[in-house]
């Protein structure tokens, strides 16, 4: 008898495939970053000669390797040179990670997908709209993982919507959003964590969500220094940023971490990593860029009985 796939999260294998159909431009994007796609009706080719096929009902070829299968998953598997968990994982972190455009009518309507500059341009005029975070739901949830007196530099990068829609629910929630950046400092999207209004995260999927043109991009919360610290998420970066006042920290947001572009000032890197799998592999694709870019890297934990930096921060405060 075959042993049963055990998985870490709650969508299915169906739905995980599905979500991967729907999303094949952006996952082209994410695998390829700067891919060469030419959109055709019902097909994506990638490559200058579009040698690799992506159907829309999720089939594949690659005509250069002479390498096909008929789903996303086994894609991912041979891209990636992983196994069919891992691609899953993978998968689920990309679907989580997102950018939802239902709410983009032109992008629905046409079912083209929208352009750098549109995204960007939408995610601007909802950063447009936000409040400061001082006395909202925002700062109550920051407050609760014990991130409090933050610096006025890093407050400017972060904002609060009181009602923000939810694509994949239909709702408007509280949400706390973050300012996205490229690699030249440029406005490049926005970061949101949905809450609920007594200042924890929202049981909604995905409560993290992307909305902007963030591939390469981060968080900044403190200007370029020569040495810089990235975390995957949000409020270990902010920990980070509490536990070490002076040190340099961005937030790469997720599987993207592996993907931050660093300008040439940053000599620096150092990776602060959960103690999970998926921080462990992400850091280390990021780290194998790094080093072939001649930058030094090195390699932070928490404390090995936390999962991350904001639990030990909180157990810092209260102990």
């Amino acid at each position: 008898m075959s042993k049963k796939l055990t998985l870490n999260f709650d969508r299915s294998v169906a739905t995980i495939k599905n979500g991967l159909n729907k999303y094949q431009y952006e996952l082209a994007h994410q695998v390829f970053y700067r891919p060469y796609i030419i959109q055709r009706p019902n097909e994506i080719r990638i490559g200058s000669r579009g040698s690799l096929c992506i159907f829309d009902d999720g089939r594949w070829y690659s005509h250069e390797h002479n390498i096909g299968d008929y789903d996303l998953i086994s894609f991912l598997e041979w891209i990636l040179d992983c196994d069919f968990k891992e691609a899953l994982e993978w998968a689920n972190d990309f679907l989580d990670e997102l950018s939802e455009f239902d709410e983009y009518d032109s992008a629905v309507s046409q079912k083209v997908p929208p352009s750098n500059k549109e995204r960007i341009d939408y995610a601007k005029s909802y950063w447009k709209q936000r409040n400061g975070i001082n006395g909202t739901i925002g700062n109550k949830y920051l407050k609760k993982r014990g991130v409090i007196g933050l610096p006025k530099y890093t407050r400017g990068k972060l904002g609060f919507l009181p009602s923000h829609k939810h694509s994949p629910s239909n709702r408007y929630l509280p949400c706390l959003i973050a300012k996205v950046q490229d690699v030249n400092l440029k406005f490049a999207g926005i970061h949101r964590t949905y809450l609920n209004k007594k200042g924890d995260k929202s049981k909604v999927t995905p409560n993290k969500m992307r909305l902007g043109a963030a591939q390469g991009a981060a968080i900044k919360l403190t200007p370029i220094k020569p040495h810089i610290h990235i975390c995957e998420g949000l409020e270990d970066a902010l920990s980070l940023l509490m536990m070490f006042p002076d040190i340099g920290v961005w937030c790469g947001m997720g599987g993207n971490i592996e993907n931050v572009l660093f300008p040439s000032k940053v000599k620096k890197v150092t990776i602060a990593c959960d103690n999970d799998d998926a921080g462990e592999r992400y850091a280390k694709k990021l780290a194998r860029r790094l080093l072939n870019e001649k930058r030094s890297i090195e390699f932070i934990n928490p404390d090995k009985e936390f999962k991350d930096f904001n639990q030990q921060l909180k157990e810092y405060k209260n102990g």
